[in-house]
C-alpha cells in the first residue's frame, strides 16, 4: 500500500488531555472544519484514572500551555486501499484523526509529539 501525507494549517481550540487536541482546520478558500486529533506515536498518562491522574493533568497542562489558541500545522496520512470515516485521513477506533502537530518557535518548526516525550509527559508507543 502506498502512503500519502497531508499537512493542514490549524488552530488549537481545546486540549482534552496530553495526547488529544481539538482543532479548527483550514481547508482553503475560507473553508474550515473542526476535528478531534489523537497525537501519533505517543501515549500520555490518563487524567481520569486514579494511578495516573496527577501525571495526566500535568501532561494536559503542559500541552495546553504550548498549544491553546496557537496556530499550528497538523500532518495526517492516507493509506491507499483503506477507507475511513473521513475518507482521506487515517483515524483511530474513536474516529479521531491521527496527527503529528508542528508549531513554529523561533523560526523553527517543532514536532510537539516528540516534544511531549522529551519533556517526560508521554512515551513513544506503536499503535499499528
Amino acid at each position: 500500500m502506498e502512503k500519502h501525507e497531508y499537512t493542514y494549517p490549524a488552530k488549537v481550540t481545546e486540549v482534552l488531555d496530553g495526547d488529544t487536541v481539538y482543532f479548527m482546520v483550514t481547508l482553503g478558500l475560507r473553508c474550515f472544519t473542526y476535528i478531534e486529533g489523537r497525537m501519533a506515536r505517543i501515549n500520555a498518562p490518563e487524567k481520569n484514572r486514579i494511578k495516573s491522574r496527577e501525571a495526566g493533568i500535568a501532561a494536559r497542562d503542559y500541552l495546553q500551555d504550548l498549544l491553546l489558541d496557537q496556530s499550528v500545522y497538523i500532518k495526517t496520512e492516507k493509506i491507499d486501499g483503506k477507507r475511513s470515516e473521513y475518507i482521506c485521513e487515517k483515524n483511530d477506533s474513536w474516529s479521531r484523526w491521527i496527527v503529528e502537530i508542528y508549531v513554529k518557535i523561533d523560526e523553527q518548526f517543532i514536532n510537539l509529539n516528540d516534544a511531549m516525550v522529551t519533556a517526560g509527559h508521554a512515551i513513544y508507543r506503536n499503535y499499528k
